[in-house]
């Protein structure tokens, strides 16, 4: 996956924006449009267009961004009698009812009663993978009634998103999602969304053939999906990336899908209060029908010395159902990588009687 890019920012309060100067200008104009009464039709058409090219992963940052450069700050209202004819706020409503295409750059208002009508003014499904994430953001927004119109938004739109937007806002939103602390029911709605099985297996695709890109955390999130299953075999002879092949034959030798939902407090010592922060895990059971010995002969032949040292920790944990694999474990004996010499020492030494061995000498967190 592209990293994020940083630009020179418009604002004198930051040195670098993750929106093109383009961009920047054109919020800045579309902003000073809205003040003058003027038609802005075009411009949020090419506001739409242009974020086509902003990564998922730049959703908090142009979200902090787009408020300052638009100046769209929470507004008092001046009064009830001049609510519509003279309070901002009014202008800004009749300018979401004239303009639908405002309601994809409002959603970023600094007013939480703006971003709530924005929200309730969309009906088509966001045209990329940016403005699916901003939507998704908002489902975590600190005001309830913009999370609440957030869900009816999501449920509307989400269901109608092409499988294609949803699968590349994922790779960001999967390893993010679990970081939100302000949303509750809301997030049942990302989750369907997320987990549709056209995107599992437009993700499946991404996985199997992005040579780049930090992509082993949403794969440990994607396997939350029962549909993944039928993908693992697959990503384990021809994944690009070995970390997506070390993923699938871990998950397919423990029969068993693995991913972190956080951290938990462990003691080091309970009696003086000592205790350290580790990660979280939930876990589901996998189903296939792949013999284990396949696995174990497809890891050991990997390139990569990651996938080799799993299918040697493999033939250590289930040595007697294993026994036949001679050939792989005498291959693995002589591999270049160290790490897998030294996992097949101990085999060697465990098949002499030499040490004891229990399910905990291999055993660790994925």
């Amino acid at each position: 996956m592209p990293r994020v890019q940083r630009y020179t920012s418009l604002l004198t309060d930051r040195k670098s924006s993750v929106l093109p100067e383009v961009l920047q200008q054109l919020v800045q104009e579309l902003s000073a449009r809205l003040v003058r009464n003027e038609p802005i039709i075009d411009e949020t058409q090419r506001f739409t267009e242009m974020t086509a090219a902003m990564l998922p992963a730049a959703i908090a940052s142009a979200a902090s961004e787009i408020p300052p450069l638009g100046r769209f700050y929470y507004r008092q209202p001046i009064g009830r009698r001049f609510w519509r004819s003279v309070s901002p706020i009014g202008i800004e409503r009749e300018a979401l009812d004239a303009t639908p295409g405002l309601s994809w750059l409002y959603i970023f208002h600094g007013d939480g009663r703006l971003r709530e009508a924005a929200l309730h003014r969309i009906g088509d499904p966001p045209p990329n993978a940016f403005l699916f994430a901003a939507l998704a953001y908002r489902l975590n927004d600190w005001a309830e009634p913009v999370r609440i119109a957030a869900e009816a938004c999501a449920r509307r739109v989400f269901p109608r998103t092409p499988s294609s937007i949803v699968a590349n806002a994922a790779l960001h939103l999967l390893t993010q999602k679990q970081n939100w602390r302000r949303w509750g029911a809301e997030a049942a709605a990302l989750d369907i969304a997320l987990f549709r099985p056209d995107v599992v297996d437009q993700l499946a695709s991404i996985f199997q053939t992005e040579p780049a890109g930090a992509l082993s955390s949403a794969m440990r999130q994607a396997l939350r999906s029962p549909d993944m299953d039928r993908y693992l075999p697959d990503l384990l002879k021809t994944a690009a990336q070995p970390a997506i092949r070390a993923i699938a034959l871990q998950s397919l030798v423990e029969r068993r899908g693995i991913w972190p939902v956080g951290f938990r407090q462990e003691w080091i010592d309970k009696s003086l209060g000592r205790s350290r922060r580790v990660l979280a895990f939930e876990e589901r059971p996998i189903e296939h029908a792949v013999p284990l010995a396949d696995l174990v002969s497809a890891g050991a032949a990997d390139r990569s010395a990651v996938v080799r040292k799993l299918a040697a920790d493999a033939l250590i944990r289930h040595a007697d159902a294993l026994a036949g694999l001679q050939e792989t474990a005498g291959r693995l004996l002589h591999d270049p990588s160290p790490a897998v010499r030294e996992r097949m020492d101990f085999y060697m030494r465990r098949a002499r009687g030499e040490v004891a061995w229990t399910a905990s000498s291999t055993a660790g967190q994925p």
